[in-house]
């Protein structure tokens, strides 16, 4: 699968390739258990009005998953301060 970062905002967001899956059961999120692989903490950046995507192959890291609703979420940053923000796209297997 492939995840679109688009950035709206008027400041620069910086990411890595870091990510977990979760899946909705009657109305709420639960983190999905992974294999534990590791991930290139590499910092990624989208200046204000730029838009990344990244390929995302989750069956390396989670397996088939069955049919369900998901979301994929990532942490983010904006200019490089240390609170961290959150980014969620929901999407359904079937």
């Amino acid at each position: 699968a492939t995840y679109r970062i688009i950035n709206n905002s008027d400041r620069q967001i910086t990411y890595s390739y870091f990510y977990w899956l979760e899946a909705e059961k009657n109305g709420a999120w639960y983190h999905i258990k992974n294999d534990g692989m590791a991930i290139d903490l590499i910092a990624l950046g989208t200046s204000p009005g730029e838009e990344a995507t990244y390929d995302c192959k989750w069956t390396e890291r989670y397996g088939s998953l069955p049919d369900g609703h998901y979301r994929l979420v990532v942490n983010f940053n904006y200019d490089w301060e240390t609170k961290n923000h959150y980014m969620a796209g929901e999407f359904t297997l079937d």
